[in-house]
């Protein structure tokens, strides 16, 4: 079965977002924290979206793909590789509101139960980046396997916090971290039996 592992930015006191929705933090992206995003996702079989980050993240994206460089600066060799792999790998979105989009598979409905389906495919493992609703609906469902947070020394205080939805506490354990320059440190954590 392919494992479901959540990578997303959060900052130290438990944030993915601010209040305006922002998900930068600062600069503290590297381009060995680059590299890491590159080689976690060639590893990949397909991604999955909540709609929210799907309509932030992947139409940049694949800008960067197409155009070789963000809106006001060129893009390194190590962003292009990594935008390409964002463009090519298959996408599903879970969203009640979004109505289709190109190249991307939209999950309606029961979306714990169309992932569980993805999950038991034969492939490679699966990405997930989602808000809290998305998450807690498919921690309660006992879907996701692993976790990769990429920790930014930056406390918010106010913002979009990723365990808000939890009906109950998740228990994990931490299987390794890594720490990048900019001080991100990626930790992963596997949930415990």
């Amino acid at each position: 079965m392919r494992k479901l592992i959540v990578r997303m930015l959060v900052s130290t006191d438990g944030h993915i977002a601010d209040l305006k929705g922002d998900l930068r933090f600062g600069p503290h992206w590297s381009e060995q924290l680059q590299k890491s995003y590159a080689e976690t996702f060639a590893a990949l079989g397909g991604l999955i979206f909540g709609r929210t980050v799907f309509e932030k993240y992947v139409p940049y994206w694949e800008s960067v793909a197409v155009n070789g460089r963000h809106p006001h600066s060129p893009a390194t060799a190590a962003e292009v590789a990594y935008a390409t792999q964002v463009k090519n790998l298959p996408k599903f979105v879970a969203s009640r509101t979004l109505t289709e989009a190109a190249d991307v598979t939209v999950l309606r409905g029961d979306v714990a139960a169309s992932i569980a389906t993805i999950k038991s495919e034969p492939g490679a493992d699966l990405l997930l980046m989602c808000g809290p609703e998305l998450l807690a609906t498919l921690i309660a469902a006992d879907l996701i396997d692993e976790y990769l947070l990429d920790v930014y020394p930056v406390v918010i205080g106010r913002g979009v916090p990723l365990w808000r939805d939890l009906t109950e506490p998740q228990e994990l354990e931490i299987a390794g971290e890594e720490l990048f320059p900019g001080q991100v440190a990626v930790r992963r954590y596997v949930p415990k039996p």
